[in-house]
């Protein structure tokens, strides 16, 4: 047996320790030899536990430290740093000890370890004990190969391909035993009850004070026993066991009195203190609920209110909702320190009281707690680890194989691929036979986990259950298929197969391969830059951009797009699916076949090069480019079988999950395009820019051929590779028909280009530079926003969401149409109007001159026209590709390029010349755009999904009125700049890239949100929103309070906890969610809190006004309350005084106003218009005819709400029977009938009709 080695990590308290330790007494066990090693922290009590362990683990500390609360903390920096070095010293040590996994348990300690992990790419085990998370263990849980939960709720927050249920891991020493040697021991009574209060291995300083308040108390409670343990806190501040003994001492009690009080430090056998105990107190940590719960222990649960994310409240919850438990809130304010945290004394006593003073309800308890079914957690983690480490050493897994199953032949027909074609014609991929006709279908599934199955008839007759199959249909296991009189069942079975081991590794290389390419992005880009500084724009570029164009051109058919798209799905499925060695075998004459195929083009297309300028670009004999075109072409066309090569390469390392360094090879290739022209222009001219090129594939290859080589080299992976043409199978056809249609789409897709460079090349010299240099700045900001819209918008977007999903399919089609419009227009506002500032800034030195740097200005500005067109077209092909309707695709891509050719031809014989074709290419897009939409919205229209125009058009006209005041905000702004001197061209052109983009884009914003346009809200949705299935509690306070608005009756019970936390935090404003929350939930038990914050005048304006409204929503009312409203009527902020007299309205009596009249008049006629309205509003329920002549002076008052406000009173009058109806008349024609503030409904005239109306007819 192969001798393993464990490494564990987490810890800081020792509910992070213990699951590690149950998880190390299984493996020491099974494994006797191993090699153990535990990494934590030098002060964390794993340092102190792991070295008492009677079984020796070598124990190493590393740095490291938990991040604050507040992010922007100080102590945010200094955690970072500590991890950071954490992680170094952590690199080493794993490369010492070389562990075959990782086992963590969570908290601070653990994340430098697994940081260190993931660059080595160690296997990990993540145990989270707690209900929610904390936000290193989030962060880490993304290198981990597998991740246990002790709580079915805490999966939500993880990728549900790593999650397992394992529960809890305890000690063995954790057992309900030797309870009456135990009561010997400590000489407890037979004949007592005993309380346990325990709150962890460091302690809680409020459990203790709270404790040490209440002993005495508890001492009188006849047969009560109570041990206590402090924890080992030992602080500057606080000393847990010194500060608790010293607190008895003064109320003259020592730490023991014989059978009845004993309190210790800690305990090292906690399971005797179990045993014996009756009801434990306890904070509500993962451990300790464990222990707790698996013992059968009724528990008073105390949990910590202030730590993220609500752990040990969430922890409680669970158990309290089993009836195991009880949960006690600590408490903040009050009479003491401000914002200090506290357990009342009274309340925990007379919890404690309740309890253990009713055996029925311990009893109870305990039956509720042991009645819960429970996993044997230590053997699931056991499990779990062994498959992680036996991963690599042929490991079987299962898998689904899918068949059709003749019913007049004894024959299974196996349906290879993930999309297969099934019938007699060539380009079936499972051929019937016997079958007379025609016959060709094709059966799709459309995800990995295959349970999406569709069928669509391609030729002939084909029936689904006796019906004629139209379209795409749903296809199901028994379903029958009818092809002329021949049916077959759709059947699967499960076959076992080896696992990909590298199935780990996928996470890590998505992570890395979006980055890379960006790099790589802005490094090809920077080829063009020295391009344009080494050669300018004229005759080199022009034939440059040719040979570029035509090799470009022909490499779509068998390039990096093609293999990926065609040569690695099949590949990838065959190696995951099958036996490995076969799947080598089946693809090895497809590589033969297009490596050949890769260099029969290569080399007719050097042997043709003169016939291909020659027909394709005749205009460049008139400028005796031809031969240099034709030389360039011949340079260049090596790359194409180059780039195959590489891409092959490519293709099989992201297939063993090796994107990462596929990702790293790509930036290698644009670095060394740079290289290869500084290389070779010397002594081979213009051409050192195709020299470049190859130069660079070069690179590329000799960078990923040894990767490669390494890769497949390990024994699990069968490699085997003998070269064959023999593609006369089905996985030859299969590539085949795949190769074809996706290079054929290749190649429409370049088509446009090559149209432009064939009219372009008949202008004069430095036309087709100009448009090369053009189209390569407009495609950096397009790649980079495509990129974005995608990640926004269709992350989630599949076939199967295409196909079976019909609103989210509509939801997706609507928002990215409106994000599209909302992020592309502004930009191509931008580029048209910094078009000269941004191609100066980039290709303006050495040879290329300004007036160059104006006729790519100029072509920028006319592709720019069309970014919006471009971004539909990539939008509207990704859905047409879920859709499985790439053919509709091809075909609008051949009628964009039959309506872009004459329209080339047309617009470049205009005095705009090489302009002209820029501007054709932005209209044919545009258009085509427009067309795209409209067909996509009629085949969805089709499938039953309905997309209004006017859901679009709304979204346009709204994006289209904030570009108008962009764009007039920037015309503005170039007015000015006109009128200032810089000191040199190129600081002019930052100066103004930067201002005027910061200042469009502001206005552009502002004015969206202004409109309501939804673009900025689909990110937000999209980006920002809460994750799916996390539980409220862990929403923001502000997005917590939205919530629970909606239905506080519904959600007081559950979250009134919350009141107290919040109540808690320095932050005024959550705190003030905490006192808005006591009126929402209507907690009455808060009332204390609230009188005493506003007599002692304590928060700001808002907070007292608030904590009025709150008290107002209790119903609380006193003398005491009375006295205090009638103060706060000379608050120094107007709403609290508005407040207080909205209060006073609600409760005194009429007699009680008469005695507050002349105050209320006195607000009336020196408060504010709230005073004043409030003062109102109170008169009407409890005022007199007196109150009229303060009220005339309100009649022409200008505030229209005022005089609204004066007609309600008068309507109160009435009602209440102190004026008659003629009285009433006569009041209200003396009122002034206007409004000065925006309504949909003009109130003071709609209060006067209903006034008369009641009048008139009682």
């Amino acid at each position: 047996m192969k001798k393993y080695k464990f490494l564990f990590t987490g810890g800081g308290t020792g509910g992070h320790v213990y699951p590690n330790l149950a998880i190390f007494e299984a493996l020491k066990e099974k494994y006797p030899d191993a090699e153990f090693l535990y990494i934590g922290t030098k002060k964390g009590s794993e340092a102190a536990i792991i070295r008492a362990l009677p079984q020796p683990m070598e124990f190493v500390h590393v740095p490291s430290r938990g991040l604050p609360q507040s992010v922007r903390s100080l102590k945010t920096f200094f955690a970072l740093a500590a991890i950071f070095f954490g992680a170094i010293k952590s690199f080493f040590i794993l490369r010492k000890f070389k562990p075959d996994i990782i086992i963590g348990s969570g908290g601070y300690v653990a994340a430098p370890v697994l940081l260190a992990a993931a660059l080595l790419k160690i296997k990990v085990f993540i145990h989270e004990q707690n209900a929610v998370p904390g936000r290193l263990n989030l962060f880490v849980a993304r290198f981990a190969t597998r991740i246990g939960i002790a709580f079915p709720s805490t999966a939500s927050f993880f990728e549900s391909s790593k999650v397992i249920e394992t529960g809890y891991p305890l000690r063995r020493s954790i057992r309900r035993d030797g309870k009456e040697n135990s009561r010997e021991k400590f000489n407890i009574p037979s004949s007592s009850r005993v309380l346990f209060i325990f709150s962890g291995s460091m302690g809680a300083r409020t459990i203790n004070r709270a404790a040490a308040a209440i002993i005495p108390r508890l001492l009188c409670l006849p047969n009560l026993f109570v041990i206590m343990s402090t924890g080992k806190a030992y602080g500057k501040d606080y000393k847990a066991y010194d500060d608790t003994v010293k607190t008895l001492e003064q109320k003259g009690y020592p730490p023991e009195i014989e059978s009845r009080l004993l309190l210790r430090e800690y305990f090292d056998h906690i399971a005797e203190i179990y045993a014996m105990s009756d009801l434990v107190v306890s904070r509500a940590g993962a451990g300790a609920i464990q222990e707790i719960t698996t013992m059968g222990l009724p528990a008073l649960l105390v949990p910590k209110i202030d730590l993220p994310a609500d752990h040990q409240i969430l922890n409680a919850r669970e158990i309290e909702k089993i009836g195991g438990a009880r949960i006690l809130y600590e408490e903040s304010g009050g009479g003491r320190k401000k914002n200090e945290i506290f357990l009342a004394p009274d309340a925990f006593y007379n919890a404690i009281e309740e309890i253990i003073g009713a055996p029925d309800q311990l009893g109870s308890m305990r039956k509720n707690l042991l009645a819960v079914n429970r996993l044997d957690s230590t053997a699931i983690i056991l499990k779990t680890v062994e498959e992680i480490i036996t991963k690599n050493n042929g490991q079987e897994r299962e898998i689904r194989v899918f068949y059709l199953q003749s019913l007049e032949e004894e024959k299974n027909l196996e349906l290879p691929f993930a999309r297969t074609s099934v019938g007699n014609t060539f380009l079936s991929d499972v051929m019937l036979e016997n079958i007379g006709s025609s016959v060709r279908f094709e059966i799709s599934f459309l995800n990995d986990a295959e349970q999406s199955v569709m069928i669509r008839r391609r030729k002939g007759r084909v029936q689904l259950n006796d019906q004629e199959i139209t379209g795409l249909k749903p296809l199901k296991p028994d379903d029958r298929v009818s092809v002329h009189g021949h049916t077959y069942i759709f059947k699967s079975y499960l076959e076992k197969t080896r696992a990909n081991s590298h199935d780990d590794m996928a996470a890590s290389g998505k992570r890395g391969s979006a980055s890379s390419a960006m790099a790589s992005l802005l490094l090809a880009f920077g080829r063009e830059i020295a391009a344009a500084a080494l050669f300018g724009a004229g005759k080199a570029m022009d034939i440059f951009s040719i040979a570029r164009t035509v090799v470009g051109f022909l490499s779509r058919l068998l390039g990096s797009s093609a293999l990926k798209k065609a040569f690695m799905p099949i590949f990838s499925r065959l190696f995951q699916r099958g036996p490995r060695k076969k799947a080598w075998e089946a693809v090895a004459p497809l590589l033969t076949c297009t490596m050949l195929l890769s260099l029969l083009l290569t080399t007719a297309g050097m042997l043709l090069a003169p016939v291909i300028i020659g027909f394709l670009f005749p205009g460049l004999a008139a400028h005796g480019l031809s031969s240099a075109a034709t030389h360039m072409t011949r340079v260049l066309f090596p790359g194409l079988f180059l780039g195959t090569l590489a891409a092959i390469l490519a293709g099989y390392l992201q297939t063993f999950h090796r994107s990462a360094s596929v990702g790293l090879a790509t930036m290698l290739f644009a670095a060394g395009t740079i290289i290869g022209i500084f290389l070779f222009r010397a002594g081979s001219g213009s051409f050192s820019l195709a020299y470049g090129v190859l130069f660079g594939y070069l690179l590329q290859i000799l960078f990923l051929l040894p990767l490669l080589l390494k890769t497949i080299s390990r024994p699990l992976l069968e490699f085997s590779f003998r070269p064959s043409l023999k593609i006369n199978s089905s996985v030859g056809r299969k590539y085949a028909t795949q190769l074809a249609p996706v290079g054929l789409g290749g190649v429409l897709t370049r088509s446009p280009e090559l149209v432009d460079k064939f009219v372009a090349s008949s202008l004069r010299v430095g036309s087709l530079s100009y448009l090369y240099f053009a189209m390569e700045i407009f495609r950096l900001p397009f790649v980079l926003l495509a990129k974005t819209i995608n990640r926004a918008i269709l992350r989630d977007f599949s076939e199967s969401t295409a196909l079976l999903d019909k609103d989210k399919t509509k939801i997706l089609f609507i928002d990215g149409i409106r994000i599209n419009l909302f992020l592309l227009a502004p930009a191509s506002i931008l580029m048209v109007t910094l078009a000269k500032p941004i191609v100066s800034l980039l290709l303006e030195r050495f040879h290329f001159s300004a007036q160059a740097v104006s006729s790519t200005a100029l072509a920028l500005q006319f592709y720019a026209i069309g970014l919006i067109g471009w971004g539909i077209h990539n939008l509207t092909t990704r859905f047409f590709a879920a859709r499985l309707e790439n053919r509709t695709s091809m075909f609008l891509d051949f009628f964009l390029l039959a309506f872009h050719l004459p329209l080339v031809i047309l617009l470049a014989g205009t005095p705009l010349r090489f302009a002209g074709i820029a501007l054709a290419t932005s209209i044919s897009y545009l258009a085509f755009a427009l067309v795209r939409v409209a067909v996509l919205r009629h085949k969805l229209k089709r499938d039953g999904v309905t997309v209004a125009y006017g859901e679009i058009l709304s979204a346009a006209g709204k994006t289209l009125c904030a570009c108008l005041l962009m764009v007039i905000a920037i015309s503005e702004a170039q007015f000015v700049f006109k009128r200032i001197q810089f000191s040199s061209p190129s600081i002019e052109n930052i100066i103004l890239c930067l201002s005027l983009t910061f200042m469009g884009t502001a206005i552009y914003f502002l004015s969206s949100l202004i409109f309501k346009n939804t673009g900025i809200l689909i990110f937000k949705k999209r980006g920002g929103g809460s994750r799916p299935g996390v539980p409220i509690s862990l929403l923001s306070p502000f997005r917590f309070m939205e919530t629970v608005s909606a239905n506080p009756e519904f959600y007081k019970t559950e979250f009134r906890y919350k009141i107290n936390l919040y109540l808690s935090n320095t932050n005024w404003e959550i705190k003030n969610i905490g006192i808005k929350l006591i009126g929402l939930f209507k907690e009455k038990s808060k009332s204390a809190f609230l009188v005493d914050m506003l007599s002692a005048g304590q928060g700001n304006g808002f907070m007292r006004r608030n904590a009025l409204v709150a008290l107002k929503a209790i119903s609380h009312w006193n003398d005491e309350t009375k006295e205090m409203l009638l103060r706060l009527l000379k608050d120094g902020y107007f709403e609290v005084r508005a407040a207080a007299l909205d209060y006073l309205g609600q409760h005194i009596s009429e007699s009680e106003y008469g005695e507050l009249q002349k105050t209320i008049q006195r607000r009336l006629a020196h408060g504010s218009v709230d005073e004043k309205i409030a003062c109102l509003r109170l008169m009407a329920r409890k005022g007199n005819v007196s109150d009229l002549p303060e009220l005339q002076r309100l009649y022409l008052h200008s505030n229209s709400l005022l005089r609204e406000e004066v007609l309600e009173l008068l309507y109160s009058f009435y009602r209440r029977n102190l004026l008659s109806g003629a009285d009433i008349k006569d009041q209200l024609q003396q009122v002034l009938i206007t409004s000065d503030h925006l309504s949909p409904e003009f109130r003071i005239k709609a209060i006067i009709k209903r006034i008369y109306k009641e009048i008139d007819h009682p």
